[in-house]
């Protein structure tokens, strides 16, 4: 559907230009799209927000695909600067992910065509 090379070492700022590649190719936007914690930035769920994109993005890493952060490990959402009491994008998809349980759309990232 899309696909690029770049020399960047980090994911994050490729998940929105692979989204808009693959509007591009296909003349539509994907409905639904899952990736992994490389791509997880509230800058990133928010452009898939504002595109109407059902996301399901890892938070952190996961022994599977409805787990927390492995212990000790910090997230992006423990290490925002947003104040408590409103969630961040990034808090508010660690909840959907683990609220969809086994049924969730997010454990078929983990298969194999």
């Amino acid at each position: 559907m899309a696909h690029d090379v770049t020399q960047s070492a980090g994911d994050c700022g490729q998940l929105i230009p692979m989204t808009d590649a693959f509007e591009i190719n296909l003349g539509r936007k994907p409905e639904q799209l899952s990736a992994d914690a490389g791509y997880c930035s509230e800058a990133n769920l928010e452009a898939l927000e504002n595109r109407n994109i059902d996301a399901y993005v890892a938070t952190g890493r996961a022994r599977d695909a409805v787990a927390g952060p492995v212990t000790g490990e910090a997230t992006a959402a423990q290490l925002s600067p947003e104040p408590a009491g409103e969630p961040t994008r990034v808090e508010a998809m660690r909840v959907k992910i683990k609220a969809g349980g086994h049924a969730s759309p997010y454990r078929l990232r983990k298969q194999l065509p």
